[in-house]
């Protein structure tokens, strides 16, 4: 596990979803592990913008924790530019389209699902037990106010 730029803790590179490529540009994508901020961006871009040549070659979708490497870029082996993230403190990996989710990345979605979605019975259960125990005390003749 390594510390991100933005504080949050992130495993290892994982596989992707069938999200289109960031920004419209063509060319390699990588999966980042730990791509979560502009500030994992800007390190990135940092490290990578000598290796292909400029900073309008790369393209990051924080969303889905893809960078793109334009076609147009100058050509660098996968493994020269894993090493250059790796620098950054993060961790990547070829992606392709269609490539399947990794196990543990996926059994921290459903997992958070399903912590959200209890949390938000929760909210609600002991809104109503709020709103059925305060009502109660009003109609009660003995509470009224003359």
């Amino acid at each position: 596990m390594t510390q991100s730029a933005c504080g949050a803790e992130e495993k290892s590179a994982g596989g992707g979803t069938l999200a289109p490529a960031p920004a419209g540009l063509k060319g390699r994508v990588f999966k980042v592990a730990g791509l979560d901020c502009a500030e994992e961006v800007r390190l990135l871009k940092e490290a990578l913008e000598p290796l292909v040549g400029g900073e309008h070659h790369l393209s990051f979708d924080v969303l889905n924790g893809r960078m793109t490497i334009g076609d147009g870029a100058k050509p660098v082996p996968d493994r020269d530019i894993e090493a250059a993230v790796k620098r950054t403190g993060l961790t990547a990996g070829r992606w392709t389209p269609g490539q399947a989710e990794d196990g543990a990345e996926e059994r921290h979605r459903r997992l958070q699902l399903w912590l959200t979605t209890l949390s938000g019975l929760f909210v609600f259960a002991s809104l109503g037990l709020h709103v059925w125990l305060g009502g109660a005390s009003r109609s009660d003749p003995a509470h009224r106010r003359p």
